[in-house]
């Protein structure tokens, strides 16, 4: 039998999964002897990340729902949506059948410790735990922590921090700030050199790579922006090459994309869903244009990469545009609002093309304020608490 079980719980996106494959790689180079155990919400469509990982994880699927609420529209037009209410009463009944799977993990495995990530579906696994007394540490990426945290980290022994300056409202002694975790593949790259970055995405060496990643789901606002302006760019830098990656939301979308684009324009254009190695083109990048995702972000900072990025503003809590402020502050990124997307992404992306050194000045502001370490400070956190 395992020494030591632990539970690694989180969901809904890809910014949540990536860091947890982070943290449980750690804890295996850690401390082989550790049964890991990753619960997840029913239909996460990430799973394929898990697999390719290689890890050696046992996966359970549980019922998970989560609360709507939209930070841009009034609480009254919020309480007189009846699909918004339906949804959250059907969700409220998930969440009860989570938890109640929940518990059956619980007796069954035994955890000494429950690392959540984050989202709705760490919410019924947190309160198992809570119910069956076991420790639980909480993580936020955000500036902004998110609900299913807020709801969990009253009963947790540490709430880990993704953010140095932000006021997080846990209690000040149960604070530890880590970062954000990234694979190590993001971090092995920090060591090659760009050059043979781009030879391995089949790229000349002296291009210019433009990598284009709204988000996993995809963001149009960002897409439709980039598809005016990309003709013009390719055709104004003979060495621009650009990947634009439109999201598993917006497959749809790719054959109707850049039907005007020159034949001699074409062949620098390369046109992806989603990208289970984005770590590769990351690495070629000179330039990326990116949603505000703190997990995103970590990515590029701990490369060094300068970022054009599109903060989601309808996201709840506004948590995007808080991480934006961040960088704002520190000048590690030139930040554009959505409300002028079409006008400023094409600007911005021009300047930086123009300006080698500005490109360099980014990266390395962005990296100064990314730590690298992230994801064996929490293995540490963990395995210190089981």
């Amino acid at each position: 039998m395992p020494k030591n079980t632990i539970i690694l719980t989180g969901g809904g996106t890809a910014g949540h999964i990536t860091p947890l494959l982070a943290v449980a790689n750690k804890i295996i180079s850690s401390d082989p002897s550790c049964r890991l155990i990753l619960v997840l919400d029913r239909g996460n469509l990430n799973e394929q990340l898990i697999i390719d990982s290689k890890l050696p994880l046992k996966i359970h699927r549980i019922f998970a729902g989560k609360l709507r609420r939209y930070h841009n529209l009034s609480f009254l037009k919020q309480l007189l949506s009846l699909k918004t209410n339906l949804l959250n009463l059907r969700d409220s009944i998930l969440i009860f059948l989570g938890t109640v799977e929940s518990v059956v993990l619980m007796l069954k495995y035994r955890p000494r410790v429950v690392f959540s990530k984050g989202s709705y579906a760490s919410v019924p696994v947190c309160i198992a735990a809570m119910l069956l007394f076991r420790k639980i540490i909480t993580h936020d990426s955000d500036s902004v922590p998110g609900l299913a945290n807020r709801i969990t980290a009253k009963f947790a022994r540490i709430n880990a921090v993704g953010a140095r300056r932000s006021n997080y409202p846990y209690k000040k002694e149960k604070i530890v700030y880590c970062g954000v975790p990234v694979s190590e593949e993001y971090i092995r790259r920090t060591q090659q050199n760009q050059a043979q970055s781009k030879k391995d995405i089949n790229l000349p060496k002296d291009s210019t790579l433009l990598l284009i990643g709204g988000s996993t789901q995809g963001a149009r606002v960002i897409d439709d922006a980039i598809e005016s302006a990309v003709p013009k760019l390719l055709n104004d830098f003979p060495k621009l090459y650009v990947i634009h990656v439109l999201g598993r939301l917006n497959q749809d979308t790719q054959n109707s994309r850049y039907k005007n684009l020159a034949n001699g324009l074409k062949e620098r254009l390369i046109l992806k869903n989603f990208l289970n190695d984005q770590y590769k083109y990351a690495a070629a990048a000179d330039i990326v244009v990116t949603r505000a995702g703190a997990t995103a972000l970590a990515e590029y900072g701990v490369l060094g990469r300068a970022c054009v990025v599109v903060p989601a503003e309808h996201l709840t809590g506004g948590h995007q545009l808080e991480n934006s402020k961040l960088l704002e502050t520190e000048g590690a990124a030139i930040v554009v609002r959505e409300s002028r997307v079409g006008e400023d992404v094409a600007s911005s992306i021009e300047y930086l093309l123009q300006h080698a050194k500005i490109r360099e000045d980014l990266g390395k502001k962005l990296k100064l304020i990314t730590p690298a370490d992230a994801a064996e400070c929490l293995a540490s956190l963990i395995l210190k608490e089981s």
